[in-house]
């Protein structure tokens, strides 16, 4: 049924999603459209006299400035409740990033571009979390039949306000994915500290990964003094002689558990080998959302922006060993970290340029 923009507004402002401030200058700017009747997707292109709305396009004329105009906003739909500053582009040896800081907090996005004239699309839709508050609101994207991997709307809404106007508007709002914005952590240590980044983990973790994990380290002292010999002092070079034990006592695929003793200890010595190359720490899920192979299991997480992906799974990778029963494939799995780690430094650098 075809409805007027103002109908649109008037229901935002009931139901509290716009202010009667911004109802009133919503209105003002659609003008002598205003009270035009529209269907669903000629509505949707007055979206753009909407505060709480914003388009991401794909071709642009600079990424940088489409990225810097992105940010501000989604930022200025959350009415404060979101900042962002110093945004920049940043070249890391051939591979580009996108530089921030949302409320104070440094972020980063791993960017991957086929066109100088095209955003990266997936990226935007994978990390939006980023830029919605934390205060029960989220961005819902308005979906596009015709054209569904292209740019679009997206609008800042609460669950029960998305529901309405998706409803009462037939708006094709994407209700089964709603990006939300995550409570920002008070931290005592300083940012991009050691300290910093195992708070900062921690207080990502819901109560059971923080309960379950410190059950886990406390046994690790006791453990590791069981591992240490010779060949195994807690080099990346010892991880040689670590595989050979390995191998020697699981014989194929599906005979390696999480629960065995000796894959514990393993899992064990890999992950204090990797801290003690590299800045990192170990990081828990112990259940909800995430990739199945990270869940319940230790994770050594590199002292870096989740951006640059520096993850290893020691269990994992004493399966995928066994699996595959390739030498080196420990010494693979654990420079994921190493390599996360140089690049941001490389990042931080080329920051300072």
């Amino acid at each position: 049924m075809p409805r007027t923009f103002r109908e649109l507004v008037r229901t935002l402002e009931r139901l509290g999603a716009v202010t009667p401030s911004e109802a009133a200058a919503s209105l003002a700017e659609a003008d002598s459209w205003v009270d035009e009747e529209f269907h669903a997707d000629d509505l949707i292109s007055l979206f753009d006299e909407l505060p709480i709305a914003f388009y991401v396009e794909a071709k642009v004329d600079s990424l940088e400035s489409a990225y810097h105009d992105l940010l501000q906003e989604a930022a200025g739909c959350s009415r404060g409740a979101v900042t962002i500053d110093d945004v920049e582009m940043v070249d890391v040896e051939g591979e580009p990033f996108l530089h921030f800081r949302r409320n104070g907090r440094p972020l980063w996005w791993r960017l991957e571009h086929r066109s100088p004239f095209y955003v990266d699309l997936l990226t935007i839709a994978e990390n939006l979390d980023d830029l919605a508050p934390s205060d029960g609101r989220a961005i819902y994207h308005v979906e596009d039949e015709d054209n569904p991997a292209s740019d679009g709307w997206y609008i800042l809404l609460t669950p029960e306000q998305a529901r309405v106007v998706r409803e009462e508007f037939d708006l094709p709002l994407e209700m089964d994915w709603a990006y939300t914005g995550q409570p920002e952590p008070s931290l005592s240590a300083a940012p991009g500290t050691a300290a910093w980044y195992v708070e900062e983990s921690r207080a990502r973790m819901d109560e059971p990964s923080r309960l379950r994990l410190d059950e886990w380290l406390a046994g690790t002292e006791s453990a590791l003094q069981r591992w240490r010999a010779d060949d195994l002092d807690f080099t990346l070079n010892s991880l040689s002689a670590l595989e050979t034990r390995l191998l020697e006592r699981f014989p194929g695929p599906g005979s390696v558990s999480a629960d065995d003793e000796f894959v514990d200890g393993a899992a064990r010595y890999i992950g204090e080998t990797v801290m003690r190359a590299w800045p990192s720490h170990w990081f828990y899920r112990h259940s909800g959302g995430g990739p199945a192979h990270l869940v319940n299991v230790p994770v050594v997480r590199a002292n870096t922006p989740a951006g640059f992906a520096g993850l290893c799974v020691p269990v994992r990778a004493i399966e995928r060993l066994v699996t595959k029963r390739e030498p080196g494939t420990l010494l693979d799995s654990v420079n994921k970290v190493g390599e996360a780690v140089d690049l941001y430094q490389k990042a931080l650098l080329a920051r300072t340029r």
